[in-house]
């Protein structure tokens, strides 16, 4: 699984790498889960629950999420992505 992290760069948009494998645009979509943890607790004398805290579990995505390019419409996996 990748992990997410923030980049900060000075390469301009123009000279960074093409990812869709079509119109190699450098931008793309990733859809992917992720799990949070809640931690709650009851009401006493209500059948509601309180969330009290809560965590990301796992966060980044796999080769198989979905990927998609909104300059060209291409839709596929983070697999075919170009590197």
């Amino acid at each position: 699984m990748a992990t997410l992290r923030t980049i900060i760069s000075d390469i301009a948009g123009e000279h960074r790498q093409g990812l869709c494998p079509v119109c190699h645009s450098g931008r793309m979509t990733i859809r992917t889960n992720l799990d949070v943890l809640y931690e709650v607790e009851a009401v006493r004398g209500s059948d509601e629950l309180v969330v009290v805290d809560e965590r990301l579990a796992g966060s980044g995505w796999d080769e198989e999420d979905a990927a998609s390019c909104s300059s060209c419409g291409w839709h596929g996996q983070v697999s075919d992505l170009s590197r």
